[in-house]
């Protein structure tokens, strides 16, 4: 079977989804602060062909399902499963998308993501 997941991409996604639940709330918390991310998530820049998306939604949410009663447990995080989807399928697309994405919001972004040691490609 052909992997449609550049390497880039599925290196972040491995490290994404191993991260503490209350990192992943303070990432999306801070990604979603950044200027110009919400108009690039409403905007179809980062938008993805069928086959490929679904590759990576298989991909992240595979990965996530074992932390799902974690995720989504009473703790002292605010991350639920869906954020964490959210946030990692987020990233993967800007990784994925990069040249539709513009330079300060690239950077940005893996400015955040450098904060807890996630590989982002700069």
């Amino acid at each position: 079977m052909v992997n449609l997941i550049p390497a880039e991409v599925d290196a972040f996604v491995a490290e994404a989804i191993a991260l503490d639940a209350d990192d992943l709330s303070e990432m999306y918390a801070k990604i979603l602060r950044t200027s110009g991310v919400r108009p690039l998530i409403r905007s179809d820049a980062l938008s993805l062909a069928a086959a490929p998306f679904s590759a990576l939604d298989k991909r992240v949410r595979d990965g996530l399902r074992a932390r799902a009663e974690e995720l989504n447990g009473s703790g002292t995080s605010d991350t639920d499963l869906s954020t964490a989807i959210t946030l990692i399928m987020l990233g993967a697309r800007v990784i994925w998308k990069r040249s539709a994405v513009p330079a300060e919001t690239y950077d940005a972004i893996a400015s955040t993501l450098a904060e807890y040691s996630v590989s982002f490609p700069r």
